[in-house]
């Protein structure tokens, strides 16, 4: 704040007080006096014109009165005679006036340049102004812009684990399903204890339990009775403990619950449940996250499921020329049944693609179908090839009637054609060729299997073409007979308890090794292989059996009789389905 007297600035007046004062010392002392009338241009110009640059108006015409005042208050020059009145007071009032005149021209331009000054600076600080609010609004949008690409950067990350968790339980193996299953619910949900129930025996059975303590009260199964399972099995409901009526149906249990349904179909397969879950993560969004991603998972269960049926009933496969993983336990124990009856050796060769991460996934895929063809080209009708599940690193060829000796010379023919007939693509993957005993007649197997049969002891009817020419091509090989049995009803609606008692009576009175097949359509005919069986064995088995499935029908009050017909199958010109 400056200082001012009388509306005047203090520096103004004390420097205009101190020269004038000055001046006048020096008057005095070196000149006559006379306050310079004699000196042209007069000392008394300097201040003036000094004040009015440096403060302005006012204060210039505060020097130029101080000034004309020092001058007029001392000693006046004489009226010379030439001197009219009027020139001698312009002549006295000459430098006051030009003083005055001085001061306000030079105080104008002065007051002028400090209001442009002013505008200058005062636009200066409101650019410096504006230059820090768009440094503080640029930093702003750089910290929301750097927040909003970690949060993209977070969705994105977690839609990327939500992918590669729901790929985890995108698969055909129920059991796979199930362990994919705790990652997918704690990317999607994030719960810290939950559980997931199979509906097992008409109960809830626990098939996953995610950080549960001994401590904790959770139910291990619900029986039929209960009213999580009435509520959640039988009326399909999902509960909430947000929901006062449905806290008191969870109880203690948890805190979300809800059924795993096959989308597709509608079926109840289980049920998932949240027991703790974060205060932030319980809204209503996560309430229907949770119902889709139940139906998800019961969905990716129960196709699991129908690829496990599907592929248990699954023989060849047209496209790589290979049978099924599902058919090869039940085939293997088969054989080793009837080697054992008949007396031949069964061996088998384990081909191993010993590189598998050095071929890509189209690589790999190729294999199958290699395979396959080396197999058609190089072996016997006899002989069968295997996949292994869904890896193509590992597949399995099963050699009747071969010793171990004789399974190495075939081994080493395999390997050699599987190299000349390998695409240049596929020419640095290395295989490796192992050789086992599934049984050896010459003395006790080392392993037997049982064999897989379809519900009520039969397999499927679209089976027994394959197995009807495999057979008479093995037994033409080996030398054994080979009956069939047809059984066929009269007439009936009830089909079911029909095959119900055949399956039981097969199951009761028929070998290991005899295959009971289920009805053919339209015809409705059940069929029995018989291997190492004659017409006149044949007819024994036969009698036995009808006389046994009339009895049961009879027991079940079924009101319908069934008769035989026997053939003996020629084994001339069989082709088995595999070769064509």
């Amino acid at each position: 704040m400056r200082k001012t007297w009388c509306g005047f600035r203090q520096s103004a007046i004390i420097e205009t007080s101190l020269y004038l004062g000055i001046a006048l010392l020096i008057d005095q002392i070196s000149f006559s006096g006379n306050r310079f009338w004699t000196i042209s241009p007069h000392p008394f110009w300097p201040i003036v014109l000094l004040i009015s640059a440096q403060y302005g108006t006012s204060e210039g015409l505060f020097a130029a009165l101080a000034a004309t005042i020092v001058l007029l208050t001392g000693k006046l020059p004489q009226q010379t005679l030439s001197q009219d009145l009027y020139e001698y007071i312009f002549y006295i009032s000459k430098n006051p006036l030009l003083w005055f005149t001085a001061a306000v021209l030079w105080g104008e331009l002065r007051g002028r340049h400090a209001n442009e000054t002013r505008a200058i600076r005062e636009e200066l600080e409101a650019t410096k102004d504006h230059a820090l609010q768009v440094d503080a609004a640029y930093k702003q949008v750089a910290q929301l812009k750097e927040k909003l690409e970690l949060k993209v950067a977070g969705q994105l990350k977690t839609a990327v684990r939500i992918y590669e968790a729901a790929r985890g339980i995108d698969k055909l193996e129920p059991a796979h399903v199930m362990s994919g299953v705790s990652q997918l619910v704690r990317l999607v949900m994030n719960p810290e204890k939950f559980s997931l129930f199979l509906l097992k025996n008409g109960r809830l059975e626990v098939a996953t339990k995610e950080a549960w303590s001994a401590e904790d009260p959770y139910s291990l199964e619900f029986s039929a009775q209960s009213t999580i399972y009435q509520e959640i099995i039988g009326r399909r409901r999902c509960l909430c403990c947000v929901n006062r009526d449905e806290e008191i149906m969870l109880g203690s249990e948890g805190m979300l619950a809800a059924p795993l349904v096959n989308s597709e179909t509608g079926e109840v397969l289980g049920m998932m449940k949240i027991e703790k879950l974060g205060f932030a993560d319980l809204n209503l969004s996560s309430v229907q996250t949770f119902k889709v991603l139940c139906d998800w998972i019961g969905t990716a269960y129960a196709n699991a499921l129908s690829y496990k049926d599907a592929l248990a009933e699954k023989i060849f496969d047209q496209s790589t020329c290979l049978f099924s993983y599902g058919f090869f336990e039940r085939q293997t124990a088969f054989l080793s049944n009837i080697a054992e009856r008949v007396g031949f050796d069964i061996s088998m060769i384990v081909l191993r693609l010993d590189n598998p991460h050095d071929l890509t996934d189209e690589q790999r895929s190729i294999l199958p179908g290699m395979v396959g063809k080396v197999v058609q080209k190089c072996l016997r009708k006899t002989d069968l090839a295997f996949e292994h599940r869904q890896s193509a690193s590992e597949h399995y060829i099963v050699l009747p009637n071969t010793s171990l000796e004789d399974s190495q010379t075939v081994c080493d023919k395999l390997l050699r054609k599987l190299s000349s007939l390998m695409p240049s693509e596929l020419r640095h993957a290395q295989f490796s060729m192992t050789v086992q005993a599934l049984y050896r007649h010459d003395r006790q197997p080392t392993a037997q299997s049982v064999a897989i049969p379809a519900a009520h002891g039969l397999f499927p009817a679209s089976s027994f073409e394959w197995h009807s020419n495999y057979l008479t091509v093995l037994a033409r090989r080996i030398g054994f007979d080979i009956s069939v049995i047809s059984i066929r009803p009269d007439s009936t609606q009830d089909w079911k308890s029909v095959t119900k008692a055949v399956g039981t009576v097969a199951g009761l009175y028929l070998r290991e090794i005899d295959l009971a097949f289920e009805k053919s359509e339209p015809d409705g005919v059940f069929t029995i292989l018989l291997p190492h069986t004659t017409r006149r064995q044949a007819d024994i088995v036969s009698g036995l059996l009808v006389a046994r499935i009339n009895d049961e029908l009879e027991k079940n009050n079924v009101d319908v009789s069934v008769t035989v017909g026997i053939e003996k199958l020629n084994v001339e010109g069989l082709e088995p389905v595999l070769h064509v």
